[in-house]
Order: C-alpha cells, then structure tokens, then sequence
C-alpha cells in the first residue's frame, strides 16, 4: 500500500462531534506552515496505521492496553510520531471513579485535559506532568470571539428542517443506554461496575420524557421538542417504535435530528434538556437554561460531580411543565459547577493545542510487538475484503441480517461519514471567521 506522508494526522470518530474540531486543528496547523490529514477510525480503524506517516498523531482516545495495542502500530511506520489523546470524552461520574482515564500503557502518551479535575485524574493515574496540556475543551471554542458566527441561524435550520420558528424550541439530548447491546454492557461493567443501575435509570427517565412529551403537547402546541440521538446510536434511535408513533402524531413538534454540531441546535433552542451530558458545559456557555431531567434518582456517587446539588431538575410532570414555562433560571449557578472541570477564558483551546502539540518532545514508549501489528494487519485486511463483498447485493444482504452495528458501520455509509469537500468547506468558513 502506498504511504501518505504528512506532518499531522487527525483521527476522529464521531462526525458531529468532532469534525469541525478537528477542522480548526488543521486550520491552525495549515497557517503555521505543517501538512494536514483528517480521517475517520470508520470503515477500517486498522488501515490507518498502514496508510499514513506522520510527526504528530491526534487520536480520539486511548484507555487502556488494548487501545494501546491498535494505537502502536503507527510507529511502525511512525517511529517518532507525537501520538496525543483528544479525550473527547473526559467524565463518568464522581471524580475518584472516572472509567475515562488512561490505564495501564495508555498512560504514556500526551493528553488533551478541559480541566483541572482531569488533570488531577490523569497525574493520579501515572501521566507525567509534561504530558498534560491542560488547555480545555475545544468544542467551547465554537461559543467564543468570532467563531460564534459559524453557527446557522435559526431561520435557516427552521427552514432546512421544516420547525416552526416562532415556536419554543426544547432540546432534549438523549444517551445511549436503551440501545446499548448485552455484549457492550458487559465489556463496560469491567471498568464501572455500576453499569446496570445507570443504564436502568437511563431507561426509565427516557421513557417518562417521552411520555410527558405527548402529554404536555396534547394541550400545548406552541412547543417543538427537537430530540437528539447520541452519535453512536442515532440510526437506530430513529427507527425505535415510541419515536417513529411521536413524530407521526405530531409532525410539527416533534423532530429527531442527528445532524450538525450540537452547538447548531444549542445557540438556536431556548431551553435544554438532558439526564447525563457534558454538553452542559456548552449549554452554560451560551447562556441557555439547562435542566436535569431525574424522574427516577441517580445516586450522587454516580452522577458527574458537577450536578450533585444541581438546582434545575425535573423529577415530575409539574416540573416538567414549569421547566418549559419558567423564565427564572440563573445561568452563574451552572457555571460555578463547572469551574474546576472546564478550562474557561476567551482565548481559544485549539491555538494552545497547536502550540502545545508543536513544542512537546517525542515520546519514548515501547514499541509495537510483531503480534500486534500481525493482528491488526489481518483485521485491516478482512474489513476490505467485506467492503469489496458487500458490493455484491446478496452478500450485503447477508451481512446486514447479521443485525450488527460494528459491521454495518463496514459495509455502508452512515452519520459518521465524511468527504474531503465537506472538511474543506469547513475550513474556508473558518478562514472567512478568523481572517
């Protein structure tokens, strides 16, 4: 296979999530003078290592030996790449049971920190100091300065998404949990054993939002609930029976949409809610109401720190209605949560990334082994060969019966695609933004 030798490679999993960040990295490299590649760990995660040289490696995570053991054959043909972990997902729950954090070889690698709770975490964990960049969040860039003109405007996703614009806009952010396979909670029970009860009380506030959303519109009809899947499950959120029968019985209020950044849909709603996100943070930093929605309680023990105490939770129908209703919501109370775990000022998290990923050293860790590189070559090779078969009709019938995710995620196309046009399209609006 012949090589693509470029100074920074950036690998991202998630489209909506991490796609634009990753545009802004490239955009400040590309002014500083370095070549830039972005690509995705979908179809075939196994085929970068094969495909690419490079001196510095974002990656999207690393959290323990068996994400080392993929993440190490690049040196083979990367000796002495800078290999740094974005981290796009830095919180589980209470800070001395963080299931984010690095174990074992993971450790030695560099790290993207929003905070000072991660950093702490990742020191304690056995990150060396000078591996730390404790620079924040990179998607709050997208709320600061300039870049805040990026976003569309409310008019124009009314119109691409047929809403009702002068209606309230109510975003719910939804999890993965009800939709999360036997075998995936069994491979995160080995890290959180808690797993269960958090799936279990997932579920059932997801269920009571559901329902209290066909109450509340059956008397009210001057609110849109704009739903919005988690990137990973999103095609299979859509087709769940209790949202197909919403969005039938009122195709004017009830919209699920998994496109776009969710800082798209956060400028533009009036109100969020959600039962376990991050995205608060991003919520505070556009000064919308935020409400937890807990209609069945989560133990503080495994609730992000950060919303133990939390003032603005929904446990019932009436606070549900008062939610929507409520004008009185402090946005100071949020931000004080999140002080200790997101890194905020005015200037941007992507710059000091670019700056840190430039003047750090090299890294000094073991190599890959002969058996690593072997294993993920035959698994890079296996997924071509699926690729090239699922082109033949009755193959890909066969292979979509399997009514796997990991595999349809091989042979098809999906939210997480992208093409060199769209990354370029990106940037040009960045270039216009920042010029």
């Amino acid at each position: 296979m012949k090589k693509i030798k470029v100074d920074v490679l950036i690998i991202i999993e998630h489209k909506v999530r991490e796609l634009e960040s990753a545009c802004l990295l490239k955009y400040q490299f590309e002014k500083k003078g370095y070549s830039v590649k972005i690509d995705s760990i979908y179809p075939n995660k196994e085929i970068l290592p094969l495909k690419y040289i490079a001196k510095i490696i974002f990656i999207p995570w690393a959290y323990n030996d068996k994400d080392m053991s993929y993440i190490k054959c690049f040196l083979k043909h990367s000796p002495n790449a800078k290999i740094i972990n974005l981290h796009h997902e830095q919180y589980s729950g209470q800070d001395d049971k963080n299931i984010c954090l690095p174990l074992g070889e993971s450790v030695e690698l560099y790290h993207i920190s929003w905070g000072k709770k991660f950093t702490n975490g990742l020191k304690k964990s056995g990150v060396l100091d000078n591996r730390v960049f404790t620079v924040g969040n990179i998607k709050l860039d997208f709320y600061k300065n300039e870049l805040r003109n990026i976003h569309l405007k409310r008019s124009e996703l009314s119109s691409k998404y047929n809403i009702p614009i002068k209606k309230k806009w109510a975003l719910f952010i939804a999890n993965g949990y009800h939709l999360m396979s036997k075998s995936k909670i069994e491979s995160i029970s080995h890290s959180d054993s808690e797993i269960n009860i958090k799936k279990d009380t997932a579920i059932k506030c997801r269920i009571d939002f559901l329902e209290y959303v066909d109450r509340y519109l059956s008397d009210n009809l001057n609110t849109v609930f704009i739903y919005r899947p988690h990137p990973v499950y999103a095609d299979i959120d859509k087709q769940e029976k209790e949202i197909v029968k919403l969005r039938k019985k009122y195709p004017n209020n009830f919209f699920i949409i998994s496109d776009l950044t969710i800082s798209n849909w956060l400028v533009n709603s009036d109100i969020c809610i959600s039962f376990h996100s991050t995205s608060a943070a991003e919520t505070c930093m556009c000064s919308k109401p935020y409400y937890l929605f807990r209609t069945k309680k989560l133990d503080y023990k495994l609730d992000y720190v950060f919303f133990n105490n939390y003032k603005y939770v929904i446990s019932d129908y009436d606070d549900f209605s008062n939610a929507l209703s409520n004008n009185n919501y402090d946005n100071n109370i949020l931000k004080s949560a999140l002080e200790d775990y997101f890194k905020i000022d005015s200037n941007y998290t992507f710059e000091k990334i670019v700056d840190s990923a430039i003047e750090c050293d090299n890294l000094v860790i073991k190599k890959y082994t002969r058996k690593m590189w072997l294993i993920n070559l035959t698994r890079a090779y296996i997924k071509r060969i699926m690729i090239l078969l699922s082109k033949i009709k009755i193959f890909k019938i066969l292979m979509k019966k399997l009514n796997d995710t990991r595999i349809d995620r091989i042979i098809e196309k999906n939210d997480d695609s992208f093409t060199l046009d769209e990354v370029d399209k990106i940037i040009k609006q960045i270039q216009e933004i920042l010029k």
